[in-house]
């Protein structure tokens, strides 16, 4: 089974590392290249988590966020992904762990 994170470009480095290696996850930046986007969500992509800034956190997303996800919504949905979370990280990197978890968690054992 394999798991696209997308939104963690806020995330340190050894963060993303640990992302990749420590659950085999596949990170993506929501809006570099859509092709690749595609092809991903075509190779039996399970579930995916976007993951928000925390400085976006609370806040109203600019208009394009806002539409970008719309489309990762939308391409995910089309592409047959079943579960799809959108997390905002309270923490500013500290602490980031648990809450990571907790939303790979929720997207790998869907609530009955």
């Amino acid at each position: 089974m394999r798991l696209l994170i997308t939104g963690c470009g806020f995330l340190p480095q050894t963060a993303q590392s640990a992302l990749k290696e420590e659950y085999k996850l596949t990170l993506l930046e929501i809006d570099k290249n859509e092709d690749k986007l595609t092809r991903l969500l075509t190779s039996h992509i399970y579930g995916a988590a976007v993951f928000i800034s925390p400085t976006l956190y609370g806040a109203r997303l600019e208009c394009d966020e806002a539409d970008k996800l719309r489309e990762f919504d939308a391409l995910c949905r089309k592409n047959g992904v079943k579960h799809i979370i959108y997390a905002a990280l309270h923490t500013d990197y500290t602490g980031f762990e648990s809450e990571v978890q907790a939303v790979i968690n929720r997207t790998l054992v869907p609530a009955a």
